[in-house]
């Protein structure tokens, strides 16, 4: 129990950075495309950090026989989702394109929240 609530602690931890690294401006310090893409990099590498945790907390809740293996898979399927839409949000932004991150980030979404219903994080 204490695990599983470290780690939901962790998850909300990290999403709370996730809105932090949207936030900040350092264009007087870089150039405005140098910042876009370093504020680009850090959010996608916290929603990263939060599907880890969040896929974590899915194997340990499966291993206290608190979700079945329908749950699991549902899971693993939202996670799938999160996955390849974050790989393409990766290489487009790598690249230099504008990258718009609504899917992965709503994908992540989708998957916190179906998780959460397990844990009371999400009703």
């Amino acid at each position: 129990m204490r695990t599983r609530k470290a780690s939901w602690i962790a998850c909300l931890l990290v999403l709370a950075f996730l809105v932090a690294a949207c936030g900040g401006n350092q264009a007087g310090q870089v150039s405005p495309s140098q910042s876009a893409l370093a504020a680009g990099l850090k959010t996608l590498q916290t929603a990263k950090i939060t599907y880890d945790t969040t896929m974590k907390a899915v194997a340990d809740l499966y291993a206290q026989g608190k979700i079945t293996d329908q749950d699991k898979a549902m899971a693993i399927k939202y996670g799938r989702e999160f996955y390849y839409a974050y790989m393409i949000a990766v290489d487009g932004l790598q690249a230099g394109k504008d990258q718009d991150f609504s899917k992965a980030m709503a994908a992540l979404s989708k998957l916190v929240g179906f998780v959460g219903q397990f844990t009371g994080g999400s009703k």
